[in-house]
């Protein structure tokens, strides 16, 4: 496949850490669909790359992605100036040293990307604009490729902090190294099981690369990996059960019990659905088709979050429910309306999901729907109708109506 667009990279893509693992997948991964991209290094060096850092770079008229923490963002306009030609898109993750600076750099950029959800919402909560936010997660690409078929012999590792108190008699290791480096690449190919005990890693790498192992894999429930994670492919755990000694050996047993092929079929998903190549085919076609979740995995993270879930949003809705995304009052979901009233069971709720956006004309849709339902002719208690007013974001699209807009 080629491309094009032209992509001017501006990150850490020679750090050896979550980062820089993340702008090199994304670097060979669009390389890999015929991107040209140009790269200037804001790196420490850690990391050898084989693509060029050094050669001239020319952004007029290109996609120039800003990877940073929000902190440093600003940071990248001494290298690369805010263009006029081109798209400005800041790549980032909210850090403790973020400051106005950051979310006012923000603010003159064209578009805002996120690696994950919990990301997005974050950065949704600082006044970024869900029209320009962008949920760009990253995948595994040559680092996947090697992964062992089998898991280590070494005993089992935590990744993340444990109260010593809490490992007992546990034959357990704690990651030493930093994560998304080579270093823990190693520590996690060489353990006969994982633990992740605490994920404090915005950029996902975390998530990825302990998940792309042939290792049992135990998680508090938490962070990025429920982006990633099957229910079924991991045991998860709260993060207050690993205070007691008693808990973590029980999840010790467990992985040790755990069938082989749980943690090889978790890995070969991972490697396919979350492969660099359709992270960066995903990247470049952003604007046609966002990145989604399953039901399941979009009510964790927004639990994580302290938001509430869809469950919360449609509590007391009838067994089937369709939604029907509403962005104003003036739209075509007027017609989808009457037409679905038309024909949809009693047992179904049909619910209008105003994005934020239409907030303020809430009341006049409500109206609308009102004067929708009474020229539909049939009974009230055949028809429910719930008015949501939350993020489209936050709305199951396994449930949307397909012809809804």
């Amino acid at each position: 496949m080629s491309h094009t667009q032209r992509i001017t990279w501006i990150g850490p893509v020679s750090d050896d850490a979550s980062a820089g693992f993340v702008a090199r997948q994304f670097v060979d991964g669009l390389t890999e669909e015929g991107v040209k991209v140009q790269v200037l290094d804001t790196g420490d060096g850690t990391h050898p790359v084989d693509f060029d850092v050094d050669g001239p770079v020319n952004a007029a008229g290109t996609l120039i992605v800003r990877q940073a923490n929000l902190s440093q963002i600003a940071r990248t306009s001494s290298l690369v100036p805010l263009s006029r030609t081109g798209v400005n898109a800041a790549y980032v993750v909210v850090d403790s040293l973020a400051d106005a600076a950051g979310t006012a750099f923000l603010a003159e950029c064209d578009e805002v990307w996120a690696p994950s959800f919990f990301q997005a919402e974050i950065l949704a909560s600082l006044g970024v604009p869900r029209s320009r936010l962008f949920v760009v997660a990253p995948g595994l690409g040559r680092d996947a490729r090697g992964v062992p078929a089998t898991a280590g012999t070494g005993p089992i590792l935590v990744v993340g902090a444990v109260e010593r108190a809490a490992i007992g008699a546990a034959r357990v290791v704690e990651s030493q190294a930093r994560p998304g480096s080579r270093a823990f690449v190693r520590e996690l190919d060489a353990a006969a099981g994982i633990i992740v005990a605490e994920d404090l890693d915005p950029w996902g790498a975390t998530a990825l690369l302990t998940a792309r192992t042939s290792a049992p894999l135990a998680h508090v429930e938490s962070g990025t990996a429920l982006e990633f994670i099957e229910a079924a492919e991991c045991h998860w755990f709260d993060a207050d059960s690993l205070r007691e000694p008693a808990r973590l050996e029980e999840i010790t047993a467990r992985l040790a019990a755990e069938p082989a092929e749980v943690a090889r079929a978790r890995s070969a998903r991972l490697i396919g659905s979350e492969s660099n190549a359709r992270a960066a085919r995903a990247l470049l076609e952003r604007h046609a088709a966002q990145r989604t979740l399953p039901t399941e995995r979009l009510a964790l993270v927004l639990a994580d979050l302290g938001l509430p879930t869809p469950a919360d949003r449609l509590h007391g809705s009838r067994p089937s429910v369709e939604i029907l995304p509403v962005h104003s009052a003036a739209g075509a979901w007027i017609e989808i309306l009457a037409e679905r009233l038309a024909r949809t069971s009693s047992n179904t709720t049909i619910v209008l999901w105003l994005d934020e956006s239409a907030a303020d004309e809430s009341a006049r849709i409500g109206d609308l729907a009102q004067t929708v339902i009474a020229r539909s002719g049939r009974d009230e208690g055949e028809i429910d109708v719930l008015i949501v007013v939350a993020p489209l974001a936050h709305a199951p699209r396994d449930k949307w109506i397909k012809s809804g807009g």
